[in-house]
């Protein structure tokens, strides 16, 4: 009797293995596809097919004993629940004392905090980072293709294809926003926009360039997704590229094999050299006059990511503290989130965002997950990284269990 209740366990015991490693890949598989998936409208009204995903999965969970932690110890913990929190909580308040605009709200509240829910359930769980990396690189390839294709398709028949349908995508409105103009072609892959080219592919780029673990054509790979991001004309994409770059670079010159510096000595006057060249390509300054200011307008792309502060100066001393709602912008404009934090949750709210983040990079230990959430920081300043549901994949593959003995990098 007891022997055939040890056999029972055993057997039990096994099929939640088999069931957890079955969701674990399937979930790797999902995830690296959600930022496409954003882009497409699901059968509930209001949630978009990447959401829709995610819930799913969020719920499998529940009945997945897995409990890998990944990095997740209790001090990060702690500073992501207490952030979650106090957006709620901020929320409450504005919607009971401030009579605001409730409905908005609510709905961004929740929909935004269920992001970042996500990461917690999920990269606890089910996530395994190597699996992921796998679709991730394999679908960077076919991303970096559909931008050859486009092109050529441009360059050679003049014609725009746009690689979506474009009666299932989430926001009908890009319908009819076009990227481009008679000057200066921008490809979006299968993306909406060209900028999500390079909040995808840096991902790829950081774990072939300074993860330890094995990587089947390593700088392959690296090529193709700076390629991809190159050609992306995206001034944010241009500045992960250096910072990729530089840090690899950095890495490869301060090892502590000195045959090893010395190998890669050269590269100090080549990759300058590189960059010079590149700056004066077509490519590059196409990226960069989207940026530059003259004597009377300022360009759009600078406008909207880094002016609206002056919002600020309408607002009482109480609102500039604690903000007026998360998720409420009074008809106001902030195209980067810490901005859209600030006008939400005031003073306190950002204070809050920059521990979380700092807590967040300290608790990181390898150096391309280290190195991709400080790219995912940088286009808080650049973007509304945080509140799109691209983010999961972002910050899952920061956090997440790491099945590899080389996880001290």
């Amino acid at each position: 009797m007891h022997l055939r209740c040890k056999l029972a366990g055993a057997y039990c015991n096994s099929g939640i293995a088999r069931n957890t490693a079955f969701m674990t890949s399937l979930f790797s598989f999902v995830i690296s596809i959600v930022p496409i998936l954003f882009t497409y409208k699901s059968f509930v009204p209001g949630v978009n097919m990447g959401e829709l995903v995610l819930v799913i999965f969020s719920f499998f969970t529940v009945f997945t004993n897995r409990q890998t932690g990944g990095l997740w110890s209790k001090r990060i913990m702690t500073v992501w629940y207490l952030y979650i929190l106090f957006i709620a909580f901020n929320a409450l308040i504005s919607i009971a004392l401030v009579n605001e605009n409730s409905a908005n709200i609510i709905v961004r509240t929740v929909r935004y905090s269920s992001y970042y829910l996500f990461v917690i359930i999920c990269s606890r769980k089910i996530a395994d980072v190597k699996q992921i990396m796998k679709w991730v690189l394999r679908i960077s390839v076919i991303i970096v293709s559909v931008i050859i294709i486009q092109y050529i398709l441009y360059y050679s028949m003049g014609m725009r294809l746009k690689f979506y349908i474009p009666s299932l995508i989430y926001t009908e409105g890009y319908n009819y926003i076009t990227y481009s103009s008679n000057s200066l072609f921008r490809p979006a892959s299968l993306f909406l926009e060209p900028s999500l080219i390079g909040q995808y592919l840096y991902i790829p780029l950081a774990f072939c360039l300074l993860s330890k673990t094995d990587i089947n054509h390593r700088y392959i790979f690296a090529f193709i997704s700076s390629a991809g991001m190159l050609l992306s004309k995206s001034l944010w994409t241009y500045i992960f590229l250096i910072v990729i770059w530089g840090i690899w670079l950095l890495s490869r010159y301060f090892a502590k094999d000195i045959k090893h510096k010395f190998r890669y000595l050269p590269l100090l006057i080549i990759v300058p050299a590189i960059c010079i060249y590149l700056w004066n390509t077509t490519i590059v300054q196409d990226a960069v006059s989207r940026l530059m200011l003259d004597n009377i307008t300022e360009s759009a792309a600078f406008r909207s990511r880094f002016s609206g502060y002056d919002v600020l100066d309408i607002f009482s001393v109480s609102e500039r503290i604690f903000g007026i709602g998360f998720g409420n912008l009074r008809g106001f404009s902030a195209s980067n989130y810490i901005l859209y934090v600030l006008i939400g949750t005031g003073y306190i709210g950002v204070a809050l965002f920059f521990l979380f983040c700092f807590i967040s990079f300290m608790s990181v230990r390898t150096r391309w997950q280290r190195t991709a959430l400080l790219c995912f920081f940088l286009l808080c300043w650049g973007g509304n990284a945080m509140l799109s549901v691209n983010c999961v994949l972002q910050l899952s593959v920061c956090f997440a269990y790491f099945n590899d003995a080389k996880i001290n990098e």
